[in-house]
């Protein structure tokens, strides 16, 4: 399937499960209680104007901007505004608006969201993590799904990654009595940087997810991410070319050779690639350690897949190392090995 025709199909799924519950042109609303807790609103940007740029399954991505930051019954409440990507070149007539606001209360971070083709929670309204935030600290709330039905959602903070960018929570959220479930990665400093999902549509199923591809800082005109940002441009490449390589097993598109240096060791292994019934699914991609020496770059990535050829289903797990060659301001893939143990 083309890839354009895919996300607007995935937006599609997604607009018309948010409709099920009526218009969303109301305002994103939030009642706080009690003092706020510092160390949660640490996990945030702390001024007005910061840009989030997000990218996902099938070309998906939205970007939304820090409008507002303020107190509410002494709670701190982030009001950000953005939109989603269209892919319809402006022949479709969805709304791609987004509203989402983060209320850092005494002991949790709730999210309220309102978008119709947002790809997110199926919750408008969840507990996106709990202090303390320790491996184990878990909790159990009632709320709504995005068809208007009551639902059960367990929360548990699963691993913490200490990082120089800023450490990271991830969360596991599961809904009691079905297997829809979600992921989020939870960093200090920049919020959700990595979002994952089962979407449940009909009989069927499908793993939708996005990644943090930049965060933009609020100075005026300014145009670099903070901090690391060579890392996350990085990390950009890694996602998008394990994206497009289920595309190039899967499908045959070829749209991977833009992410690889021409004649590199990866683009041999692409050309010599012999396709058959093989399909491919990435159930788990985590980029760690960046090494960064002049236009050389080294990255350790953990991969988890399912390959399905025939009859036969095998799940992979691998570690590996990828290097990557800076040509101007881009990055490109050259080669990748299993690291060493």
């Amino acid at each position: 399937m083309h890839k354009r025709v895919l996300v607007c199909l995935i937006i599609g799924v997604v607009a018309i499960l948010s409709c099920a519950c009526g218009s969303k042109s109301e305002e994103a609303t939030v009642v706080v209680a009690g003092n706020y807790s510092k160390t949660l609103a640490e996990l945030f940007p702390e001024k007005e104007g910061y840009r989030w740029e997000y990218y996902g399954t099938a070309d998906y991505g939205h970007e939304m901007t820090l409008e507002k930051i303020y107190e509410a019954n002494s709670q701190k409440v982030l009001k950000i505004k953005g939109e989603v990507t269209d892919h319809s070149a402006g022949e479709s007539n969805l709304n791609y608006n987004l509203e989402v606001t983060y209320a850092i209360e005494s002991d949790r971070v709730v999210q309220s969201k309102l978008s119709d083709v947002m790809m997110d929670s199926e919750y408008d309204h969840i507990t996106l993590i709990m202090e303390p935030l320790l491996v184990g600290t878990s909790w159990h709330e009632e709320t709504v799904d995005s068809q208007g039905k009551k639902a059960t959602v367990n929360g548990e903070i699963i691993e913490v990654e200490e990082n120089t960018e800023g450490t990271i929570y991830k969360v596991r959220y599961s809904e009691e009595k079905s297997d829809y479930s979600e992921v989020r990665k939870i960093q200090r400093g920049r919020g959700v940087v990595d979002f994952l999902k089962t979407l449940k549509y009909e009989d069927q199923s499908m793993e939708m997810s996005y990644h943090l591809y930049s965060l933009v800082a609020p100075e005026a005109n300014k145009k670099e991410s903070i901090g690391t940002t060579e890392i996350d441009k990085i990390k950009g490449v890694i996602f998008k070319f394990d994206e497009l390589w289920i595309d190039f097993v899967n499908q045959g598109d070829t749209a991977l050779l833009d992410y690889v240096i021409p004649e590199s060791p990866v683009e041999l292994m692409i050309n010599g690639y012999t396709r058959d019934d093989t399909k491919q699914k990435y159930l788990s991609i985590e980029v760690g350690e960046v090494k960064i020496t002049g236009d050389n770059a080294d990255v350790k990535v953990y991969e988890k897949m399912k390959q399905d050829k025939g009859d036969e289903t095998q799940i992979f797990e691998y570690n590996w190392i990828y290097h990557l060659k800076k040509n101007g301001e881009q990055w490109y893939l050259y080669s990748y090995d299993e690291e060493k143990k």
